[in-house]
């Protein structure tokens, strides 16, 4: 996995408003995307890839920091692009996939395979923590140091001086670290006796929660017959 700091920006917890299903786990992700590409209808095909995009909020708050992952979403912008283009792209690649199954009669049978031992990277991230209201703001590794500083130089305050009783920032926010999983590895699946390996692209969980594809899916798998 490259750059797993962006992945936190491309990732979101909220359930998408176009598709009811939390991929708290890689089984729910994968068990979705099976169930939505045997479907018949392809518009459950095309939901799914809404379902596994990220969202305007999500958005939002990367151009607000000014940060992009792998084009997302400067390079969209600078194009004039929208998400729905990129669900289009997802949804092209996942159709070609569907249409060889088909084909190769593999696709009325398929399923998740035996779980594989997934390699996960993990990577800590900085960042400040309202105490209050629960909100987190990733900062930079440069940004430790200083806001160390200032929560060593408040909490002496308020323990020598009368006047910083009650006023300790570190009654009020927290240093933590963020963690992000995330691995590349393909999807063991299996059609009767036929063994396919496919590879979605990655996949990314923040806080451990909500998995999401991150990058463009393969159209293409192997198979073991």
């Amino acid at each position: 996995m490259r750059n797993l700091i962006a992945i936190l920006l491309i990732i979101t917890a909220h359930s998408n408003a176009n598709g009811q299903v939390n991929h708290l786990t890689l089984e729910n992700l994968y068990t979705d995307f099976v169930k939505s590409i045997k479907t018949d209808n392809d518009e459950e095909l095309r939901s799914f890839c809404t379902r596994v995009v990220m969202d305007k909020e999500t958005l939002n708050f990367m151009r607000q920091q000014n940060m992009c992952y792998k084009g997302v979403p400067c390079k969209l912008d600078q194009q004039g692009e929208t998400m729905e283009y990129v669900v289009d792209m997802y949804y092209k690649k996942l159709l070609r996939v569907k249409n060889r199954l088909t084909n190769e009669n593999l696709l009325k049978n398929l399923e998740l395979g035996k779980n594989i031992d997934y390699r996960f990277d993990t990577e800590l991230i900085p960042a400040v923590k309202n105490k209050k209201t629960n909100e987190t703001k990733i900062i930079s590794y440069g940004e430790v140091v200083r806001f160390q500083k200032i929560l060593k130089a408040s909490d002496s305050l308020s323990k020598n001086d009368a006047t910083f009783k009650g006023k300790n920032l570190n009654d009020y926010m927290e240093l933590i670290n963020v963690t992000i999983r995330g691995t590349d590895q393909g999807i063991a699946l299996k059609s009767g006796k036929v063994e396919i390996h496919y590879s979605i692209g990655e996949v990314a969980s923040v806080y451990g929660k909500k998995w999401s594809v991150v990058t463009i899916p393969k159209d293409s798998y192997s198979t073991n017959r």
